[in-house]
Protein backbone atom coordinates (compact mmCIF):
# COMPACT_ATOMS: atom_id res chain seq x y z
CA UNK A 1 0.00 0.00 0.00
CA UNK A 2 2.80 2.47 0.22
CA UNK A 3 4.07 1.41 -2.42
CA UNK A 4 1.48 1.99 -4.44
CA UNK A 5 1.38 5.85 -2.82
CA UNK A 6 4.99 6.27 -3.08
CA UNK A 7 4.94 5.96 -7.00
CA UNK A 8 1.24 7.85 -7.11
CA UNK A 9 -0.90 4.80 -8.32
CA UNK A 10 -4.09 6.17 -9.48
CA UNK A 11 -5.81 2.87 -8.13
CA UNK A 12 -4.76 -0.15 -5.60
CA UNK A 13 -6.46 -3.35 -5.59
CA UNK A 14 -5.80 -6.20 -3.49
CA UNK A 15 -7.43 -9.63 -3.87
CA UNK A 16 -7.21 -13.18 -3.49
CA UNK A 17 -3.58 -14.97 -4.59
CA UNK A 18 -5.29 -18.11 -4.54
CA UNK A 19 -7.85 -16.90 -7.06
CA UNK A 20 -11.02 -17.35 -4.80
CA UNK A 21 -11.13 -13.74 -6.48
CA UNK A 22 -11.75 -14.16 -9.83
CA UNK A 23 -9.47 -11.62 -11.87
CA UNK A 24 -12.88 -10.84 -14.38
CA UNK A 25 -14.14 -9.34 -11.72
CA UNK A 26 -11.89 -6.56 -11.51
CA UNK A 27 -13.79 -4.23 -13.90
CA UNK A 28 -16.86 -4.06 -11.53
CA UNK A 29 -14.24 -2.53 -8.68
CA UNK A 30 -12.13 -0.43 -11.17
CA UNK A 31 -15.54 1.21 -12.67
CA UNK A 32 -17.08 2.20 -9.17
CA UNK A 33 -13.69 3.71 -7.68
CA UNK A 34 -14.19 6.18 -10.50
CA UNK A 35 -17.39 7.81 -8.30
CA UNK A 36 -15.79 6.76 -4.57
CA UNK A 37 -12.22 6.29 -2.74
CA UNK A 38 -13.06 2.81 -1.68
CA UNK A 39 -14.57 -0.57 -3.37
CA UNK A 40 -15.73 -3.84 -1.48
CA UNK A 41 -16.37 -7.07 -3.87
CA UNK A 42 -19.24 -8.08 -1.73
CA UNK A 43 -20.33 -11.73 -1.63
CA UNK A 44 -23.73 -10.84 0.13
CA UNK A 45 -25.59 -8.25 -1.82
CA UNK A 46 -26.12 -9.27 -5.28
CA UNK A 47 -23.12 -11.49 -4.61
CA UNK A 48 -22.54 -15.29 -3.73
CA UNK A 49 -20.33 -17.82 -2.19
CA UNK A 50 -19.41 -20.99 -2.73
CA UNK A 51 -18.03 -22.17 1.10
CA UNK A 52 -20.58 -24.40 3.31
CA UNK A 53 -20.03 -25.44 6.75
CA UNK A 54 -18.11 -23.71 9.26
CA UNK A 55 -16.40 -21.52 6.94
CA UNK A 56 -19.73 -20.48 5.55
CA UNK A 57 -20.92 -19.68 9.01
CA UNK A 58 -18.35 -17.78 10.41
CA UNK A 59 -17.79 -16.10 7.48
CA UNK A 60 -21.93 -15.01 7.66
CA UNK A 61 -21.33 -14.47 11.07
CA UNK A 62 -18.32 -12.13 11.37
CA UNK A 63 -20.01 -9.70 8.59
CA UNK A 64 -23.49 -9.81 10.42
CA UNK A 65 -21.66 -9.20 13.61
CA UNK A 66 -19.69 -6.18 11.78
CA UNK A 67 -22.78 -4.47 10.18
CA UNK A 68 -24.57 -4.46 13.79
CA UNK A 69 -21.64 -3.52 15.81
CA UNK A 70 -19.68 -1.32 13.58
CA UNK A 71 -22.70 -0.22 10.91
CA UNK A 72 -21.19 2.08 7.69
CA UNK A 73 -23.96 0.86 5.68
CA UNK A 74 -21.81 -1.97 3.74
CA UNK A 75 -22.69 -5.85 3.90
CA UNK A 76 -19.02 -6.51 3.24
CA UNK A 77 -16.51 -6.47 5.73
CA UNK A 78 -14.40 -9.09 5.61
CA UNK A 79 -13.04 -9.51 2.20
CA UNK A 80 -10.13 -8.41 0.74
CA UNK A 81 -11.05 -8.07 -2.62
CA UNK A 82 -10.90 -4.17 -2.37
CA UNK A 83 -10.20 -1.17 -4.42
CA UNK A 84 -8.75 2.23 -2.86
CA UNK A 85 -8.10 5.62 -4.18
CA UNK A 86 -4.47 7.08 -3.44
CA UNK A 87 -7.00 9.71 -0.61
CA UNK A 88 -8.06 6.32 1.09
CA UNK A 89 -5.13 4.70 1.19
CA UNK A 90 -3.49 7.90 2.84
CA UNK A 91 -6.24 8.34 4.82
CA UNK A 92 -5.04 4.69 6.25
CA UNK A 93 -1.67 5.77 6.84
CA UNK A 94 -2.49 8.87 8.79
CA UNK A 95 -4.96 7.01 10.88
CA UNK A 96 -2.89 4.19 11.48
CA UNK A 97 -3.73 0.63 11.34
CA UNK A 98 -3.41 -1.58 14.86
CA UNK A 99 -4.39 -4.84 13.42
CA UNK A 100 -2.06 -6.74 11.26
CA UNK A 101 -4.17 -9.89 11.57
CA UNK A 102 -7.15 -10.65 9.41
CA UNK A 103 -9.10 -7.91 11.59
CA UNK A 104 -7.01 -5.59 9.27
CA UNK A 105 -10.08 -6.26 6.65
CA UNK A 106 -12.59 -4.68 9.27
CA UNK A 107 -10.73 -1.99 10.45
CA UNK A 108 -9.75 -0.58 6.90
CA UNK A 109 -13.35 -0.48 6.66
CA UNK A 110 -14.26 1.42 10.15
CA UNK A 111 -11.63 4.09 9.47
CA UNK A 112 -12.30 4.87 6.39
CA UNK A 113 -15.96 5.13 7.27
CA UNK A 114 -15.05 7.51 10.49
CA UNK A 115 -13.14 9.34 7.90
CA UNK A 116 -16.05 10.46 5.62
CA UNK A 117 -14.05 8.49 2.84
CA UNK A 118 -17.26 7.79 0.38
CA UNK A 119 -17.19 3.44 0.11
CA UNK A 120 -19.84 1.14 -2.06
CA UNK A 121 -19.90 -2.26 -2.63
CA UNK A 122 -20.30 -4.15 -6.10
CA UNK A 123 -21.47 -7.73 -5.81
CA UNK A 124 -18.52 -10.75 -6.73
CA UNK A 125 -18.39 -14.42 -6.63
CA UNK A 126 -16.25 -15.72 -4.16
CA UNK A 127 -15.07 -19.75 -4.80
CA UNK A 128 -13.74 -21.53 -2.63
CA UNK A 129 -10.55 -23.23 -3.11
CA UNK A 130 -9.77 -26.61 -4.98
CA UNK A 131 -6.58 -27.10 -3.45
CA UNK A 132 -5.17 -26.32 0.31
CA UNK A 133 -6.86 -25.58 3.09
CA UNK A 134 -7.42 -22.37 4.98
CA UNK A 135 -4.41 -20.98 6.20
CA UNK A 136 -6.35 -18.81 8.92
CA UNK A 137 -4.99 -19.73 12.83
CA UNK A 138 -7.84 -20.14 14.81
CA UNK A 139 -6.45 -17.41 17.18
CA UNK A 140 -7.19 -15.08 14.41
CA UNK A 141 -11.11 -15.40 15.11
CA UNK A 142 -10.80 -14.33 18.44
CA UNK A 143 -8.58 -11.58 17.59
CA UNK A 144 -10.81 -10.38 15.12
CA UNK A 145 -13.57 -10.77 17.57
CA UNK A 146 -11.78 -8.48 20.43
CA UNK A 147 -11.08 -6.56 17.47
CA UNK A 148 -14.65 -5.55 16.56
CA UNK A 149 -15.50 -5.08 20.52
CA UNK A 150 -12.70 -2.84 20.39
CA UNK A 151 -14.13 -0.64 17.45
CA UNK A 152 -17.27 -0.74 18.64
CA UNK A 153 -16.49 0.55 21.87
CA UNK A 154 -14.00 2.95 20.18
CA UNK A 155 -17.34 4.59 18.30
CA UNK A 156 -19.53 4.90 21.36
CA UNK A 157 -16.24 6.78 23.28
CA UNK A 158 -16.06 9.08 20.14
CA UNK A 159 -12.45 8.13 19.15
CA UNK A 160 -10.80 5.98 16.89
Amino acid sequence: MLFALENEYEVFVTMDADLSHQPEQLPSLLEAITNHAFVIGTRSDGGSCDYTGVRKFLSLAGNQAARLMIPTGLTEYTTSMRAFTPEALQILFTQGIRDDGYAFFMETVEILYRSGCSMTEVPIHFMDRTHGQSKIPKHQIWLSASTLVRLSASRLRGSL
